[in-house]
């Protein structure tokens, strides 16, 4: 469970303070899945404003991930609430997903490429992707690495200021 306002300290079985540089925001167990996000959007947005980085994993394998380089358009969008694939109303090539985010192990960054439209919602939208990641706050929506989905995934933002 959480606990603490802003300090977002993690405890678990009420047992010791284990303080982590990652906070869960939002998460789906396959493409049926419900109640995808771990604290309302206005919360999220509140809490993108004092973090510098977005990472995505497969669920409980954090050297299955990608991270965004610090202070790059994905947190920024997050503090709009928007989607952290798009720069705004710009899409993100292969060449732009090799300067914004890094990959933890595996090639996930060819997950993360899109070419159309932009994304409204938090999550990720890797549009015109067979291949790409596909996270949606919506329950029941595609949840997956690629278009296909059904994988497990969560999305955190590091802790920046919150400790």
């Amino acid at each position: 469970t959480v606990r603490g306002g802003d300090s977002m300290e993690m405890f678990i079985n009420s047992g010791p303070v284990i303080k982590t540089k990652w906070v869960r925001i939002l998460h789906c167990e396959g493409d049926a899945s419900s109640n995808r996000l771990d604290f309302s959007e206005a919360d999220i947005r509140k809490m993108a404003t004092k973090a510098s980085q977005v990472q995505i994993c497969t669920r409980g394998n954090p050297s299955d991930c990608v991270v965004s380089k610090a202070d790059s358009f994905p947190i920024q969008m997050l503090r709009q609430g928007r989607a952290v694939s798009h720069n705004g109303a710009s899409s993100c090539n292969s060449q732009c997903v090799q300067g914004v985010w890094t990959s933890t192990g595996g090639n996930r960054l060819s997950h993360l490429w899109n070419t159309c439209g932009h994304g409204d919602k938090l999550g990720y939208w890797a549009c015109n992707n067979e291949n790409g990641i596909h996270l949606s706050v919506t329950d029941g929506e595609t949840c997956g690495w690629t278009v296909r989905g059904g994988d497990s995934l969560e999305m955190f933002i590091d802790r920046g200021s919150l400790v």
